[in-house]
């Protein structure tokens, strides 16, 4: 009965795939034969309508009379003199006449170039159902009828015990190489072609059968596992050149299912992980050079289709019972997910300026397998442990999808899809393994997939020449930043190194909106910089001796993105409509990122007023002092009156924030001469710059409103005074 199954399961993967199959490349085939028979008729009529023109321009020149030239009157011979005795007077030579003297010139008519025929090829005929059903299909079915004729015949063989059982294997071989050989004769009768194809395809399927019963039927010797898998991968191998060779699709099919079937039905279940995939890497080179030669693209997505199919198999059957997760063995599944990655981008590429569409739909389909391996490592500790070797692996299936949609840039949200999972795989994984002994790695890793994520777009499009890269593009690296706050989150203690990581991601992240013109994601990252300023505040400094190094680095860190927003997005054009507010927008645009860097540090100095008593606060006004030069000299020199403003607003909060929590009575002189300095500096800055400030505004609303420190400076003095008293 097993064998009944099997005949049965084989006899619809041909009806349901084959036939569907062959049917659709023979629609195609016969498409593209009707264009090119439309273009030779075309080509055809274009020729007789300038022959026609030929032949009339040259009867209507015949038609026309043939001017001839008149032929002038002899000249009048004068009459002899009387004749003399003395002399003999010679007569003058007659005058020749003209007409003897030149012919007339009859025009020719203009001798027409003949150009030699183009040779065009006899039209074929189009693609018709009818013709299909009633020739090619039935062929095919007399095949595979044939196919299970001779199948059933051994069966019945089996049973009865007519033959023995080594007769039979060797009439079922014979039968298929005769086959073989009757259809490669067949094929030269251009008639009989249909029916050599099948006689073919019956023979391929026929040797299959035989060295499936030859092996797991009979149980031969000289039919041990080894024999039969080369005997069936030779099988494919003929099958491929056959269908090469007479153009026969339904060989090539029959050929890739042979080839995918073999391991199989022929597994033992030992694991042979490297002869396995070392003959489908065979298997998919031999699809590859198919599908290019006979013009048969599918294939390739097919050969892409199985190889995962028996990834996933193998994977389920063999890689936790053979401990491919501990040490030097999680190299061979890696090794073999990315080498199928790198054969169809060779394959496709070979010889080629680009890949074709399918190849690179078939390393899509590779790479979102093999990511999805990259999930299943993650539940193997002692691989997710290994951060190198797991992401070096995940580079690599990145940079596969990168060079495709290099190629292809229509295809760019694959490379987009790509990174969202990517960075997903990097959270789940903090989320599980993170640890401060790997914090260095992880940041590393999250740089590294930002930066390429970020920058490739971004040069891809400098190369090519043409639009600014896809939107989405420009988040990946403020992304980075929210993959680092998960670290401070999760680790009881954070170290400074975190803040190398966050500055060299803004930086990024401002490169990137330097090259795109967005400054939204510079925004976003001035406030997400400013939440992880929070966090390891919270977590970070534990008096407020260590809060220095901290706020040296909100500092730092400011000053960069309000120098950088100053000058690379002062006067950034805004897209839509211009209209009368373009210039207003434009001014907006340009000042909101120093604007934002520069409230920064002055909201990390209220974070950190609120948590240590700060009994002298000059290094807290050191650093508002520091913040509001630094703006001032951005307001002056790039012409940017509001952030003038915003120095003031963030200086004031500072000091009343100190006033109301750390002021006191006692010793009022230090806060009292910060509070005139402040006043003085910003009082004096309009009228020292009077003409580079004359048309603008808000310096001048920041001197009226310094006045509240010498109000404040003034009610400390009284109040002072007043305690003495």
């Amino acid at each position: 009965m097993d064998g009944v199954y099997i005949l049965l399961f084989l006899f619809v993967l041909v009806m349901v795939f084959v036939l569907p199959i062959a049917a659709l490349a023979k629609a195609a085939n016969a498409q593209r034969q009707a264009a090119e028979a439309n273009d030779a008729n075309t080509q055809l009529a274009n020729r007789m309508v300038a022959l026609e023109r030929q032949l009339h321009a040259r009867r209507h020149e015949a038609d026309q009379p043939v001017a001839k030239t008149a032929a002038p009157e002899p000249a009048p011979v004068p009459a002899p003199e009387p004749l003399q005795p003395a002399r003999a007077v010679t007569p003058p030579p007659l005058p020749i006449p003209a007409l003897e003297q030149q012919e007339p010139v009859i025009p020719q008519p203009p001798r027409l170039e003949r150009d030699e025929p183009a040779v065009i090829a006899a039209p074929t005929e189009p693609f018709s159902w009818e013709r299909f059903m009633g020739v090619k299909l039935f062929a095919w079915l007399g095949a595979v009828a044939m196919f299970f004729g001779v199948v059933f015949f051994v069966k019945y063989a089996f049973e009865n015990n007519l033959i023995s059982p080594a007769l039979r294997i060797a009439l079922g071989f014979a039968a298929g190489v005769t086959l073989l050989g009757g259809g490669l004769a067949t094929h030269r009768i251009e008639r009989y072609r249909v029916l050599a194809q099948a006689f073919c395809a019956t023979g391929i399927l026929i040797l299959y059968g035989v060295s499936f019963a030859a092996h797991a039927v009979y149980h031969f010797e000289w039919f041990g596992n080894a024999q039969t898998f080369a005997l069936m991968a030779g099988i494919t191998l003929v099958a491929f050149l056959i269908s090469v060779r007479l153009h026969a699709l339904v060989v090539a099919v029959l050929g890739m299912l042979g080839g995918f079937l073999t391991p199989l039905l022929l597994s033992t279940g030992e694991d042979q992980v490297l002869t396995l995939f070392g003959y489908i890497a065979l298997l998919n080179a031999g699809l590859l050079a198919v599908s290019r030669h006979g013009r048969w693209r599918f294939l390739t997505p097919c050969a892409a289709v199985g190889t995962a199919l028996m990834q996933v198999a193998w994977w389920a059957k063999f890689f936790a019972a053979g401990d491919y997760a501990i040490g030097a063995k999680t190299l061979i599944p890696l090794g073999i997910l990315t080498g199928f990655l790198v054969l169809f981008l060779v394959g496709g590429w070979l010889f080629r300026p680009r890949p074709d569409r399918h190849t690179c739909g078939a390393v899509l389909w590779l790479a979102a397998v093999a990511l999805g391996f990259a999930f299943l490592l993650l539940s193997y500790p002692t691989v997710a442990n290994r951060e190198f070797l797991l992401y070096g692996f995940v580079l690599l299936v990145n940079l596969a999808v990168i060079a495709v949609t290099v190629t292809r840039p229509q295809w760019e949200i694959a490379r987009i899809l790509t990174a969202a999972v990517t960075f997903f795989h990097l959270g789940v994984w903090t989320d599980i393994f993170l640890t401060p002994e790997n914090l260095l790695h992880a940041l590393g890793l999250y740089l590294v997939f930002g930066t390429i994520h970020a920058a490739v777009p971004v040069i891809c499009s400098r190369l090519r020449d043409d639009s600014v890269p896809h939107p989405v593009n420009s988040w990946f690296a403020p992304l980075v930043l929210a993959l680092i706050a998960m670290p401070l989150l999760m680790l009881p203690t954070v170290p400074l190194i975190v803040w190398v990581a966050v500055l060299v991601a803004d930086l990024l992240v401002i490169a990137v909106a330097v090259a795109t013109r967005r400054p939204l994601p510079v925004l976003a990252s001035l406030v997400m910089t400013m939440v992880l300023a929070a966090m390891w505040l919270n977590k970070g400094p534990t008096n407020g001796d260590d809060l220095l190094p901290f706020l040296g680095i909100v500092t730092g860190f400011s000053a960069v993105f309000a120098v950088v927003g100053s000058l690379f997005f002062r006067g950034l054009p805004i897209s839509g409509n211009g209209g009368e507010f373009s210039e207003f927008r434009s001014l907006s645009a340009g000042t909101a990122v120093p604007a934002a860097a520069g409230f920064l540090p002055f909201g990390m100095l209220a974070l950190a007023l609120q948590k240590f008593p700060i009994a002298n606060p000059t290094p807290i006004f050191l650093v508002a002092l520091l913040m509001s030069i630094l703006l001032a000299v951005l307001a002056v020199f790039g012409k940017q009156g509001p952030l003038v403003l915003a120095a003031l607003i963030g200086t004031l909060a500072v000091e009343g924030l100190w006033h109301l929590i750390d002021f006191r009575p006692a010793s009022p002189h230090i806060a009292l001469a910060w509070y005139l300095g402040f006043y003085a500096g910003f009082f004096a800055l309009p009228f020292v710059f009077r003409r580079k400030f004359a048309p603008a505004v808000c310096p001048w609303i920041a001197a009226a409103l310094a006045s509240g420190e010498f109000t404040k400076a003034h009610r400390l003095f009284r109040k002072r005074k007043t305690d003495l008293k």
